[in-house]
């Protein structure tokens, strides 16, 4: 049994390699209001464990890379339009940093896309050193703004976040108010005080794990953690019943 388990262990780690897919665009905003000239895309790679790394590129209509990001694992494009134009930027949720498009050093590089879709060897790993974008730290109300488009772009994934958060922070809160009550004295009260307290600590254990795993905007997770906590509290909260007829009669 410990050999068949070895052979299939070493099966796994030799195809791992061979398991690993090729690169593909999961954000397209054309530069004009018409879809003509540049486009702005977001390039993600092969992490093979983790994230996988992506970069933002500028691509013109024969499929030639004109400007390429620094290197990321949570990217997003944000788009205004204006006259005649769109003004894109690409927002970086780990480091907090703006990406503009320069036009003025965009640099035709070799074909990196054919019908639309990425090269089978246009890794973004593999694409060397970044240009043609601006490098700036964003600003608060940016990340207020770019954070709030990424919760709208992605409603189911922002209401699977806020039922994590709130069944994370309901099994502490719910402990709370029973703490606060008269009757938490008894051994199978603490018992399941206690049980929901490490299911608890399992969780976010699991969640922070997760996040190392595949990291995403710290700003996005504080803010469904502080909505999840104040949903707990409201959910959680002891109701208050009227004690009617419940008084003895006195003669």
């Amino acid at each position: 049994m410990f050999w068949r388990a070895s052979y299939i262990s070493l099966f796994l780690l030799i195809a791992a390699p061979l398991g690993a897919h090729s690169p593909y665009y999961t954000q397209v905003e054309p530069l004009q209001p018409d879809g003509s000239g540049f486009a702005l895309k977001l390039l993600n790679g092969d992490g093979v464990v983790g994230s996988d790394p992506v970069r933002a590129v500028i691509v013109d209509e024969a499929g030639h890379a004109r400007a390429i990001s620094p290197l990321g694992v949570s990217l997003h494009i944000s788009c205004l339009r204006g006259e005649g134009t769109r003004r894109c930027v690409v927002y970086d949720g780990i480091s907090a940093e703006v990406f503009e498009p320069d036009p003025g050093t965009w640099e035709t590089r070799p074909v990196i896309e054919q019908d639309g879709k990425p090269m089978p060897t246009a890794y973004p790993e593999h694409m060397g050193q970044s240009f043609g974008f601006l490098v700036r730290s964003a600003t608060w109300a940016e990340i207020l703004l770019f954070e709030a488009s990424k919760i709208i772009s992605s409603p189911i994934s922002a209401c699977l976040a806020l039922l994590w958060w709130t069944a994370i922070a309901s099994l502490l809160t719910f402990t709370f108010w029973r703490i606060g009550r008269p009757d938490f004295r008894g051994a199978a009260t603490v018992l399941w005080a206690v049980l929901r307290l490490a299911a608890a600590a399992g969780l976010f254990s699991a969640t922070v794990k997760a996040w190392g795993w595949a990291p995403y905007s710290p700003y996005y997770a504080a803010f469904f953690a502080m909505s999840g906590a104040l949903c707990a509290l409201v959910l959680t909260r002891p109701r208050q019943h009227a004690q009617v007829g419940k008084h003895p009669i006195r003669e």
